[in-house]
C-alpha cells in the first residue's frame, strides 16, 4: 500500500511500431517508488531502466506497471531494438 501522501501512477509502454521491439530502455531521472515494482517489468539497468525484462513487445502491444510517489517521473525512450 502506498504511503498516505503518495499517488499511484500507472505507466503503459506501448509499441507503436509495425515491427516487434525488444530491449526497450527508458530514461527517468531520479525514479523511485514507495511500493515495489516488479523487476521483470521495470528495473534499473545501467544508466536507464529496462522494460519487460528486455523481452519482445509485439506491434500494438503494451507493458504496464504501477509505482507510487509524491510526484510523477517523466519517462522518455532511451533505446530499443526493432525486429523487422
Amino acid at each position: 500500500m502506498a504511503g498516505a501522501l503518495d499517488t499511484v501512477f500507472r505507466v503503459t509502454v506501448t509499441n507503436r511500431c509495425w515491427c516487434n521491439v525488444k530491449n526497450v530502455y527508458l530514461h527517468s531521472d531520479g525514479f523511485s517508488s514507495s511500493t515495489p515494482v516488479d523487476p521483470k517489468v521495470f528495473r534499473r539497468a545501467g544508466s536507464g531502466y529496462l522494460v519487460g525484462d528486455g523481452r519482445q513487445i509485439p506491434s500494438s502491444k503494451s507493458v504496464a506497471f504501477q509505482y507510487a510517489w509524491d510526484h510523477y517521473f517523466k519517462m522518455t525512450r532511451a533505446s530499443l531494438q526493432a525486429e523487422c
